[in-house]
């Protein structure tokens, strides 16, 4: 784990914050709690290390912290019995962790994380985006428009939200506001659609570059490792990771237990 580039440990917490979104789509959670555990996620790891804390017992306990935040409030066991289906396809169909060690996890990871002085404790960039639009379609024909005029709008909305959702698994929310993001995510959804942005709304060519760039960062990452090659890159970073604190794991238990688990 020492050995682990910037870069590598970027495109880590990456891949770590898309399994803990589809772990709690698996498990049933609002996307809203879904994005707020991918910021606390995110906060837990802007000041500690992969190596000293296991994400993948991170992963759902910041679900569990998050589905509370967002008054959604989700079953550890919903969650243990989740982690199997995704862990097989990362080639590994063990699920070292209970509902018990998430229990046990969540109040070390609430009291690091939410006593943060002025720090963001929700993410919900879908709702600025849904404000930015109705403001841009109450300002001009917008929904009183044709079928092909709501088809184009469903169109940039959902472009929008899947753009915030891969910013959200990102480090950007921890310094960028949810309703800048959201405005940057439809200034992008429009260029990607060839769309010009729908009046009054306007973009700072600031913000626009800063939320750019963390897309440029996440997606070169993927460009980089050539398709399937960066899934591979992935899993074996997440091998690394997982030996590591399996290691850690065998080291810290009794001697009586180790001889058993032999």
């Amino acid at each position: 784990m020492s050995a682990l580039t910037e870069a590598e440990a970027d495109r880590a917490l990456f891949y770590y914050s898309s399994y803990l979104m589809a772990l709690g789509h698996q498990a049933g959670l609002r996307q809203r709690a879904c994005l707020t555990a991918a910021l606390i996620f995110r906060r837990f790891y802007s000041s500690r290390s992969l190596e000293a804390h296991d994400p993948l017992l991170l992963a759902p306990t910041a679900l569990l912290v998050g589905s509370k935040v967002e008054e959604c409030q989700a079953a550890a066991s919903a969650l243990e019995r989740a982690m199997p289906k995704l862990r097989k396809d990362l080639g590994d169909e063990t699920n070292p962790y209970s509902a018990q060690d998430m229990d046990a996890c969540e109040q070390v990871l609430f009291e690091a994380v939410m006593f943060e002085p002025e720090a963001p404790v929700s993410c919900d960039p879908h709702a600025a985006i849904a404000r930015h639009l109705a403001l841009a379609m109450g300002e001009g024909d917008g929904a009183a428009g044709g079928s092909c005029e709501g088809s184009a709008n469903v169109e940039l909305t959902a472009t929008a939200c899947y753009l915030a959702n891969d910013i959200c698994k990102t480090a950007l929310p921890l310094s960028v506001a949810d309703d800048a993001i959201g405005l940057a995510c439809v200034a992008l959804a429009c260029r990607m659609l060839r769309r010009p942005l729908p009046p009054p709304l306007e973009c700072p060519g600031a913000l626009l570059e800063q939320v750019a760039g963390a897309f440029t960062q996440v997606y070169r990452a993927v460009a980089d490792e050539s398709g399937l090659q960066f899934g591979k890159s992935c899993l074996g970073l997440h091998q690394r990771v997982g030996a590591s604190h399996r290691a850690a794991r065998t080291r810290a238990r009794p001697a009586g237990q180790r001889a058993r688990a032999r």
